[in-house]
């Protein structure tokens, strides 16, 4: 339509499924239910969208993140109650809807973000692989991903890292069962030892971008430390489903293990920054445009509208690098009027 939407009807079984799901993943009782609507409708778009293999349009991924984005920051004091925790790739993540099968993850939707803040996880175990089918919706920032293949090798010379095997904990116990509100994952040194070579990458994804990972492929993540990058993420068996899914460290270590603590940090913060971030990158996008086109006045009324969210958006992330990121395109076109 004239919006830039594309027609996707949602059963209401796929919507209560999904309902069910967004319940267990905000830990919140049914009869609070107008904001876990909201998410429930977003997911469940997602959901139909992928499992036609249709492409969310700019103005689709816009509709969800509002929805999403709507009910996380919501001023109610009884409803959802969205949480984060730091992954071991360094993202905190929000989870959205979970629906698990005989401890496995049947669908798992969440929201992913990179703050500007130097913490990337350990990068000795950036390489891992997915039990289920990955897929990501890009909100804003830049990522980029690479693939590989391990090939099992018997000697520590010939090695380059080795194969650890995962597991979660929450507050009643540790096991290889997937739990949705975790307090750590653990990855344990098998000593099958392996060589990893990159088979693709980068592939750079940004904004209203999408990709997938398939079960069991090796791949990593890369996000500067310095920059905002945020997605909504999906694991979907129903896409594909492995049960032997490790993660690939250093072949010489024992274990790692990574507290899902998320250091003060509100999913309600979360979703500020990143809907002020694609604000600025729509600006930057705008002022870009225009002076391609030498319509330099326009530029400069982009660039500087810019300018002032940085400026004004109280914790606007990393708020010195944007801002002169901001500051050098201005120079450029001040230089031209």
């Amino acid at each position: 339509d004239e919006g830039g939407h594309n027609e996707c009807s949602i059963s209401t079984s796929a919507l209560s499924r999904v309902f069910r799901g967004v319940v267990v993943a905000t830990r919140t009782a049914e009869e609070d239910s107008k904001q876990l609507v909201r998410v429930a409708i977003g997911v469940a778009f997602l959901r139909e969208k992928a499992r036609k293999s249709q492409n969310a349009s700019p103005a689709d991924l816009t509709m969800v993140w509002d929805l999403v984005r709507g009910a996380i920051t919501h001023p109610m004091t009884t409803g959802p109650c969205f949480t984060a925790s730091r992954s071991s790739q360094g993202f905190l993540a929000v989870p959205l809807c979970s629906l698990l099968k005989d401890g496995n993850i049947d669908e798992l939707y969440r929201f992913h973000i990179w703050l500007p803040d130097g913490q990337r996880g350990n990068l000795d175990f950036a390489v891992h692989s997915h039990q289920a089918f990955a897929q990501s919706w890009i909100l804003a920032g830049e990522g980029k991903d690479y693939q590989y293949t391990f090939e099992p090798v018997t000697s520590m010379e010939d090695a380059t890292h080795a194969v650890y095997a995962l597991s979660w904990a929450d507050n009643k116990n540790t096991s290889t069962t997937y739990k949705t509100h975790q307090t750590s994952s653990t990855v344990v040194n098998t000593r099958k030892l392996g060589r990893t070579t990159r088979t693709s990458g980068p592939s750079v994804h940004t904004r209203d971008m999408s990709y997938y990972i398939p079960s069991a492929v090796f791949h990593s993540t890369e996000v500067a430390p310095d920059t905002l990058h945020a997605t909504l993420f999906v694991f979907d068996s129903h896409r594909g489903f492995v049960k032997d899914a490790p993660v690939l460290g250093p072949k010489d270590s024992e274990s790692s293990t990574q507290f899902r603590d998320p250091a003060g940090v509100t999913p309600a913060a979360l979703a500020n920054m990143v809907e002020t971030m694609r604000q600025w990158e729509v600006l930057m996008e705008q002022g870009q445009q225009h002076s391609e086109r030498a319509e330099w006045k326009r530029a400069l009324e982009a660039f500087n509208k810019a300018l002032d969210l940085c400026e004004s958006v109280p914790d606007f992330p990393n708020a010195t690098r944007y801002k002169q990121q901001v500051l050098d395109q201005l120079e450029i076109v001040r230089s031209k009027l």
